[in-house]
C-alpha cells in the first residue's frame, strides 16, 4: 500500500510486521509515526530499537523484544533501521519462528530506504510503500497544511512548490513551514512569496534554464545560471547536470520506447519528471540536441586542459544552444 493509505487502512486490519520502504525520508518518518500514534503507549517501556546490521548478526534479541509482553500499552513496538536481509539470513530458526507466528500483542516495524525482495515474500509482513509522491498527493498536503494554519493557497500556486522541490516532501515541509511564518497574518500564499522564500532545487533549475534556452530568452537564461553558480561553489557540478539533462533530453527526442523502459535506462523513477522530460525534448530537434552534447564535450576538454574557466564554458555553451 501507499503510505497515504496507511493510516485509512488501520482501522479494519492491523498487521504484524510493516516494511516501510521507499527513497523519501519524510513519508518514511510519517509511516513510522502513524504507526507509534496507533498504537504505543509509554515508549519509555514499551518501545525498542535496533539497527539492521545488528540484527542480521543477532536475530534473537530482536525476536525476544518482540515476544515481551507490553506494560500498559496496545503493543510493544520493535523498530529496525536498515534491515536488508538475504533469503539465507531469514532461515534463522528464530525468525523463521516468529514469522511463522508472530505475537499479537508486538508490532515489528522495519524501515529501509531500498526494496528489500526477500521480506516481502514473507506472509505476515505488510508493505507501506514510501517512494516519492506523485503531483497530487503533494498539492493536498501543501494545501490541507496551510489550511490548517489559516492560509490558502492556489493549485496552480502549490503545484509550482511542487516544482520547485522536485515533489521531495522533505524539503516540501520545511518550505512549507517557511511560508507559513513568512505569510502570516495574509490570507494567501502568493506565487511572488514562493519566488522569494523558496529555494529551487538544482534539478528544478536545470529545467527551467533548459526551457528559457529552449525559448531563446537570453536575459532569463543568462539570470538562472547567475542564480546557479551564486549558490554553489561546484560549477564544474552544474555544468555536468546540464550536459546529463541535454544526454536525457536527446535519448528521449529518438527513442521509441514506452515510459516504463525510458524510466529504467535514464534512472529517473518519478513518472512526472520523466513526462516533463519528454516534453521539453520535443523543443528541440534531435540534431540540435546532437549538437548540444557534443559541444558540452568540447567545452569540459577546454576547461579540463586549461584553456577556459567552467564559468567561461558555461556562458559559452548557453550562447551557442540559443544561437
Amino acid at each position: 500500500m501507499r503510505m497515504e493509505e496507511l493510516k485509512t487502512s488501520l482501522a479494519s486490519s492491523v498487521s504484524p510486521v510493516y516494511l516501510i520502504e521507499g527513497e523519501d525520508a519524510y513519508l518514511r518518518e510519517v509511516a513510522v509515526k502513524t504507526l507509534k500514534d496507533k498504537f504505543l503507549t509509554s515508549p519509555e517501556l514499551n518501545l525498542n530499537l535496533f539497527e539492521g546490521s545488528y540484527v542480521k548478526s543477532s536475530p534473537d534479541e530482536m525476536v525476544d523484544a518482540l515476544m515481551q509482553y507490553p506494560f500498559m500499552s496496545e503493543k510493544r513496538v520493535v523498530i529496525v533501521r536498515d534491515y536488508n536481509p538475504s533469503a539465507t539470513d531469514l532461515k534463522n530458526k528464530a525468525l523463521v519462528n516468529y514469522f511463522a507466528n508472530p505475537v499479537e500483542t508486538s508490532l515489528l516495524i522495519i524501515v529501509n530506504n531500498t526494496a528489500n525482495e526477500p521480506l516481502k515474500k514473507i506472509n505476515c509482513v505488510t508493505v507501506v510503500d514510501c517512494g516519492k509522491a506523485n503531483l497530487a498527493t503533494v498539492v493536498r498536503y501543501i494545501q490541507g497544511t496551510l489550511k490548517r494554519n489559516s492560509l490558502i493557497i492556489t493549485t496552480k500556486n502549490a503545484e509550482l512548490l511542487a516544482e520547485y522541490c522536485k515533489l521531495e516532501m522533505t524539503k516540501i515541509s520545511g518550505e512549507v513551514e517557511k511560508l507559513i511564518a513568512y505569510c502570516c497574518g495574509e490570507a494567501e500564499v502568493t506565487a511572488e512569496a514562493i519566488e522569494e522564500l523558496v529555494i529551487k532545487e538544482n534539478d528544478y533549475q536545470v529545467y527551467e534554464l533548459t526551457e528559457q534556452v529552449a525559448r531563446k530568452n537570453a536575459s532569463k537564461a543568462y539570470a538562472i545560471v547567475q542564480d546557479m553558480l551564486s549558490k554553489s561553489n561546484d560549477h564544474q557540478r552544474i555544468f555536468s547536470a546540464l550536459y546529463y539533462h541535454f544526454r536525457k533530453l536527446f535519448y528521449c527526442s529518438v527513442s521509441n520506447k514506452g515510459l516504463s523502459v525510458l524510466s529504467k535506462e535514464l534512472g529517473v523513477k518519478s513518472e512526472y519528471a520523466l513526462k516533463k522530460l519528454m516534453e521539453q525534448s520535443k523543443r528541440f530537434t534531435p540534431k540540435k540536441l546532437k549538437q548540444t552534447i557534443d559541444m558540452f564535450v568540447k567545452y569540459d576538454a577546454d576547461f579540463k586542459s586549461g584553456k577556459i574557466t567552467i564559468v567561461s564554458a558555461l556562458n559559452l555553451a548557453m550562447g551557442k544552444i540559443m544561437e
